[in-house]
């Protein structure tokens, strides 16, 4: 079977449509000053920067190589020149609220011009050097939960994905044609990958073994390799870090934070079996989509233990190679793999396809409507998985919901209790407007008073807002479940909890895995209260 282009760009278009119809979610407006997604907050502020101090490693900035954001904000000049944006009419967090909006609006376009430069390059490369037909490659690849949901932020990841695929593209092609020249051009999407976020460190071992796997060993000459792999660290150097010879190029504690204290919360989690069974059967299969990543796992094992003459192959031993080494890469993350994984995304989706063709060609013809039965109900259950992530974002998110029904069910200026740190706990939208803006020094009137607690404050508000108490449930310990404790003991009773609009999901997945997942930032918002205090409307 033939891929006819006209598949491509329906995928496209129904790709293009979904991440349109999220565009406006979550993003700054009269009821609150910031991103629903942090992440988002902190890289725009990163361009700032960049444009500002010549780094993206200032405060509230992310601490990652710089070139993605120069790239964003070069991006952003036609927008200026039309006046359709203007950011400099953005004096803080809380101003031009409207204008932030529409700046993060283009940013996300941004995104998504990357992400379906990604699906193309993918079915080019499936195409052109695995000789097969790229439809199921790239279905998966395009409708898969990790996919969908980072192609909606304004974050360096789906943009690393173009980098890593376009790499991988030049690779191939030196493969063919190894001159050189060809293996000094794979270089600069290697080197721009690496400068985009600084996990894509693995390739410039794959970019390394791509040489001694494609070079004739009569031509392997170590100042050739010398020479591309020192103009790949080259581009890193200047496109990525250069604020390394001219300013503070601090990563320790980004790298500590990343790699040692945020892995090792995984041993404080009861998850009902250990954190590494955990990750490969419950945790992977959420980011990825169970379909996806189980027949990824047949295909694995297909491959490597039934039908190992593929082994032989150059362009399979490529891309083999370049999954496990992001597939190490991750392991010091432990349970926290969440967006990083979507490095091995590309890979999996490629060794699906090429999974599907061979058992193509190895079963009876009549037994191929069969397959494609299987194939199609498969793709079927994948797709509906990954739209449940769709709509979670879609409509009555949590912090929307329960600002509502404080204003309406609390007295006003009524003491609220609160948890640090604010900005990342995802409370109520009055909440983290009122509060922030307070402590910002901008003079407001509040529609109640707010406080700071967790389990030893000396005395507790009347009311207490608590983010994420079903996560609570799963830790073994944590100033959370130490506060909730605390607030059953001392007769607090629950008069509202607010949900993610998870309905769908439910059918695929469980509360833990949802947020271990970090998909998408859509928190459970509970409302204690002492009885004894006022009484308050149930929800």
């Amino acid at each position: 079977m033939k891929f006819k282009a006209p598949w491509l760009i329906i995928t496209i278009v129904i790709y293009f449509l979904l991440i349109l119809s999220l565009i406006k979610c979550g993003l700054p407006n009269g009821s609150h000053p910031y991103t629903y997604h942090m992440d988002e907050w902190h890289q725009l502020h990163s361009v700032k920067a960049v444009f500002k101090y010549g780094t993206p490693n200032v405060e509230k900035a992310a601490y990652e190589p710089l070139f993605h954001f120069f790239l964003s904000g070069i991006y952003l000049l036609p927008f200026m020149a039309l006046r359709i944006i203007n950011p400099f009419l953005v004096k803080s967090d809380f101003t031009a609220l409207a204008m932030q909006a529409r700046i993060f609006e283009i940013l996300r376009i941004n995104t998504l011009i990357f992400g379906i430069l990604s699906i193309i390059l993918l079915a080019k490369i499936v195409k052109d050097y695995f000789k097969i037909n790229p439809l199921v490659t790239v279905i998966l690849f395009t409708f898969s939960p990790i996919w969908l949901s980072l192609s909606n932020y304004f974050k360096y990841d789906i943009a690393l994905i173009f980098w890593i695929l376009l790499a991988i593209f030049f690779l191939l092609k030196y493969e063919k044609i190894p001159t050189f020249e060809n293996f000094l051009l794979a270089a600069i999407p290697c080197g721009l990958a690496l400068s985009t976020k600084i996990s894509a460190l693995p390739i410039v071992l794959i970019y390394i073994f791509a040489y001694f796997l494609f070079t004739p060993k009569s031509d392997w000459h170590f100042v050739n390799l010398l020479k591309g792999t020192g103009l790949l660290l080259g581009i890193f150097l200047l496109a990525g870090i250069p604020y390394i010879f001219y300013t503070k190029g601090e990563f320790k504690d980004f790298f500590y934070y990343n790699l040692v204290t945020n892995p090792n919360e995984s041993l404080n989690y009861n998850l009902g079996m250990n954190f590494w069974p955990f990750l490969f059967l419950k945790q992977y299969p959420t980011i990825f989509g169970h379909f996806f990543y189980w027949i990824f796992i047949v295909s694995f094992f297909f491959f490597t233990i039934l039908k190992r003459e593929i082994l032989k192959e150059k362009t399979f031993q490529l891309i083999l190679f370049s999954f496990f080494v992001f597939f190490v890469s991750l392991i010091p993350l432990k349970l926290f793999v969440s967006n990083r994984g979507l490095v091995l995304l590309p890979f999996m989706a490629i060794i699906v396809g090429l999974f599907i063709d061979r058992v193509r060609q190895t079963i009876p013809k009549n037994i191929h409507l069969l397959l494609s039965l299987i194939l199609a109900v498969g793709i079927v259950f994948q797709i509906a998985e990954s739209f449940s992530w769709i709509l979670i974002k879609l409509k009555n998110d949590p912090r929307e919901v329960s600002s509502l029904w404080l204003v309406e069910n609390i007295p006003k200026g009524t003491l609220i209790g609160i948890e640090d740190i604010i900005v990342y706990q995802m409370p109520p939208n009055i909440i983290l407007q009122e509060y922030t803006m307070e402590e910002s020094g901008i003079s407001v009137t509040n529609h109640f008073r707010y406080k700071i607690v967790n389990a030893f404050t000396e005395e507790l508000p009347p009311v207490v807002a608590i983010t994420d108490r079903e996560l609570a449930n799963y830790q073994k310990k944590s100033l959370k479940k130490a506060l909730i404790s605390r607030l059953k003991s001392e007769g607090y009773i629950i008069k509202a909890e607010f949900q993610p609009n998870s309905w769908l999901y439910e059918k695929f997945g469980s509360k833990i895995n949802f947020y271990l997942s970090g998909l998408v930032p859509s928190p459970t918002i509970t409302v204690y209260a002492r009885q004894v205090v006022f009484a308050c409307n149930s929800r």
